[in-house]
């Protein structure tokens, strides 16, 4: 009884390294992904912007885009509160 209760516990523990393994790559990818993204709307994104010699004649998505990089960068704490 005991013996067979020490090894679904084992193999509990072996199934649990298994997942963590399979999913640290897609987790250190996904926060590679964030900061990338992060970056482009908070620094290369108003650049490119900035050639622009009317913002009114943007995209929508492109004025969203920007909203969200302003966003980013006055409540940039608040991005690094939820990833954390």
């Amino acid at each position: 009884m005991l013996q067979e209760l020490a090894e679904e516990l084992e193999n509990q523990q072996k199934i649990n390294q298994k997942i963590k393994k399979a999913a640290t790559y897609p987790a250190i990818l996904m926060i590679f992904a964030v900061i990338a993204v992060v970056i482009l709307l908070m620094y290369v994104m108003p650049t490119v912007v900035e050639l622009f010699p009317s913002q009114d004649s943007l995209p929508s998505i492109t004025k969203f885009m920007l909203n969200i990089s302003d966003f980013l960068k006055i409540y940039w704490f608040v991005l690094a509160i939820v990833i954390i």
